[in-house]
């Protein structure tokens, strides 16, 4: 009778298992859909981390983003990252690692390949998605993420993202805006617009 209880038991909870990642790469899988019949999303963003706080105007499109953080402006075309800073009056040119996107832009794991991550469901209710996508290997530089989705037009509202080394970084978006034809060079730095800037090319 406690083998029979126990078995009962292990299957009603492999059942709930396999219902939840199911839910949770269905819940990512409308995400993704919405953000790719749309040219991209505008919003406000907050981020936060260990070393400090920023916040300011974000415009994300697939893998490419354009933020506006006051006196650090931010552009990355999908490879290639321009990051200008006020105070020095320079714009750095470099090729980000997956770990310093992450740092910049927790969405960005949205873009990764999905069998490389778990997808667990950790919380829903009438207005949001909380997903955790997790390393299954445990060599990628983002060991796992928590994303939330607005249960109401499936778009994402934030993120919580830990590095391999252990590093937390939390994104929120707000007041965020869906954007029809959104031209290339929103990504990438045009040197016309800050003619007198020092480039400093890192890569």
């Amino acid at each position: 009778m406690k083998r029979l209880t126990l078995l009962i038991s292990l299957t009603f909870c492999l059942s709930m298992a396999m219902t939840a990642a199911e839910t949770a790469k269905s819940i990512i899988s409308k995400a993704l859909a919405v953000l790719n019949d749309v040219s991209g999303i505008e919003a406000q963003y907050g981020i936060a981390s260990a070393e400090g706080s920023s916040k300011g105007d974000i415009i994300l499109s697939g893998n490419q983003f354009f933020i506006n953080g006051g006196g650090i402006v931010i552009w990355y075309d999908g490879k290639t990252q321009w990051s200008y800073t006020e105070h020095t009056g320079e714009v750095n040119i470099t090729e980000p690692t997956e770990e310093e996107l992450a740092e910049i832009n927790p969405l960005a794991i949205l873009n990764s390949d999905p069998d490389i991550y778990s997808l667990k469901l950790k919380k829903h209710n009438k207005s949001r998605y909380d997903v955790e996508l997790k390393d299954k290997s445990g060599d990628l530089s983002i060991a796992k993420a928590v994303v939330t989705i607005s249960a109401d037009d499936w778009i994402p509202t934030g993120a919580v993202v830990e590095t391999s080394s252990g590093e937390k970084y939390a994104l929120l978006l707000k007041n965020v805006k869906k954007l029809k034809n959104i031209s290339p060079d929103t990504f990438r730095f045009n040197p016309k617009t800050y003619p007198d800037v020092d480039v400093i090319d890192l890569r």
